[in-house]
């Protein structure tokens, strides 16, 4: 998800917030049914709720007048010409995502 954001891949919010979902339905569905995969459960049920409301607050703003009308004054990206960030540099975004301890303890 982090990748599809960074490279521009996501064309609509809702097919963002699919895959938020898709995550933790993954999560569920493989660890659900094994005897040690009751912590990632738990966590994903817990990031369900969270993130679900985060979600669904996401998509109704999406589909809201506001949303609506700061889509009509964006500036177009068509018009706009960005340099690609050296590999070095996107890789260090990476690396410091990855140790980051997320926990809600």
């Amino acid at each position: 998800i982090t990748s599809n954001l960074v490279e521009g891949h996501y064309q609509s919010v809702a097919a963002f917030t699919a895959d938020c979902r898709l995550v933790i339905e993954n999560c569920l569905t493989y660890y659900g049914g094994l005897e040690d995969g009751k912590e990632f459960t738990q966590q994903a049920n817990h990031q369900k709720a969270l993130m679900g409301q985060q979600l669904d607050a996401l998509t109704r703003y999406d589909q809201s007048e506001n949303a609506n009308q700061a889509r009509t004054n964006a500036v177009s990206w068509q018009n706009i010409h960005l340099q690609k960030p050296q590999a070095s540099l996107l890789l260090g975004i990476l690396n410091e995502l990855r140790e980051v301890r997320y926990t809600d303890r």
